[in-house]
């Protein structure tokens, strides 16, 4: 799976979200062993007032993100794909080869980071509607991203 990630920002459940995700491996859906959606919800402590991250906690983010993939590639469990920070709440997303090693990763990780939040599950997702319809970009969005592209360059 090739990696490119972006990054756009758009409105989910009425709230302004960031969205990271690894456009990359749209081509090559839905995976062949890949059938179980992981994620992992995280409460910030420390939020900016849109209810996104603050200059304050970002490089602690950064570092639990970070330490979350560590984990995910030790267990060799499966591939992050995205991202959404939203009202407070950071959300990853992986999918998953199984899920039975999720809770390990998930707690290992976030052991180190006693005083966050979290919330983690699993579900089948084996045509990839979450990556698809939460995740990937609509042709609106995509316009907007390829524009905003155009505009950084």
């Amino acid at each position: 799976m090739q990696e490119y990630w972006e990054l756009y920002m758009k409105t989910i459940d009425g709230y302004i979200a960031s969205v990271l995700v690894n456009a990359g491996i749209s081509a090559d859906l839905p995976s062949e062993d890949k059938f179980t959606m992981g994620y992992i919800k995280l409460t910030m402590k420390m939020p900016n007032d849109k209810g996104m991250i603050s200059e304050d906690e970002e490089t602690q983010l950064s570092f639990i993100e970070d330490k979350i993939e560590m984990e995910s590639l030790r267990y060799r469990i499966g591939n992050y794909v995205g991202k959404i920070t939203s009202n407070g709440v950071m959300t990853f997303i992986y999918y998953l080869k199984y899920d039975f090693e999720w809770s390990n990763v998930v707690q290992t990780a976030m052991k180190e980071f006693p005083e966050y939040r979290y919330e983690f599950g699993s579900k089948m997702d084996p045509e990839w509607e979450i990556y698809n319809q939460l995740l990937f970009p609509t042709p609106i969005e995509c316009t907007v991203v390829s524009c905003c592209s155009i505009i950084w360059l």
